[in-house]
């Protein structure tokens, strides 16, 4: 992941106790006091340069356009891409005989069918699923509720489910990565990551975070070429940070 995302992980969180706890014991002192405060200081000082990363990522961001996603919130997109427009959207579903709500941002230029646009690929897609009140907790994504024989067998889950769904479409996955819990914009997140074949045999890699927000479950795609990912990856993680929830 782009060093400009404030991404925090359980093993993130032993990463850092455990390097305090290893200086602690190559000084000599190892009683438990010192080890919590030198545990808590090892997290302040990471959570300190995180909150430093946001503000970079902040100004970086600073003069991308505003958009509102309906029903959702607000994120930044950088000059290199657009919203998808209704006449675009109209012309993929009559060719694909498919309709979506899906709030979609694209490569600049592909609403006026430019060449240049037609030369890359990359996507930011936002979507949810509407519950009741309380379906959808954060305390429900909490990792330390979770064994490693559940993240296995829900890691398997989505892989089934995923690989059945795009084989519907004629699309093939290519590599699957394991499933993880992120700290993502101060909200707990499910990440999925994975490659993909794409158009004309390029290979596109696919990152989808699904986000609880009481009675929806949001679900935000970011993906591109692979080829492209220099090009690509950093901006589309940078849009990411600045995903706001109403």
């Amino acid at each position: 992941m782009s060093k400009f995302i404030s991404i925090t992980t359980r093993a993130s969180y032993r990463i850092a106790v455990a390097a305090a706890c290893t200086l602690l014991f190559f000084s000599g002192c190892s009683s438990s006091t010192s080890e919590a405060d030198a545990a808590a200081d090892a997290l302040g000082a990471y959570e300190e340069e995180q909150a430093e990363l946001e503000e970079e990522a902040a100004d970086l961001t600073a003069d991308w356009e505003l958009v509102t996603i309906p029903d959702i919130g607000t994120m930044r997109i950088p000059p290199s891409m657009e919203v998808q427009s209704e006449e675009y959207r109209a012309m993929k579903e009559e060719l694909t005989g498919t309709s979506s709500d899906t709030f979609i941002v694209q490569q600049r230029g592909l609403n006026e069918d430019l060449q240049e646009a037609q030369d890359t690929y990359a996507r930011i897609m936002v979507s949810y699923t509407q519950g009741n009140p309380g379906d959808y907790r954060e305390a429900d994504f909490d990792p330390d509720n979770f064994t490693e024989d559940d993240m296995e067998e829900l890691d398997a889950y989505f892989e089934r489910e995923t690989r059945a769904q795009l084989a519907n479409g004629g699309i093939e996955i290519i590599d699957w990565y394991p499933l993880e819990f992120l700290h993502l914009n101060g909200t707990t997140c499910l990440h999925m990551n994975y490659s993909r074949a794409g158009e004309d045999g390029e290979t596109t890699r696919v990152n989808t975070y699904a986000f609880p927000r009481n009675d929806r479950l949001v679900r935000v795609t970011i993906s591109y070429r692979a080829s492209d990912a220099s090009m690509w990856s950093d901006d589309l993680e940078l849009a990411l940070s600045t995903l706001e929830f109403e």
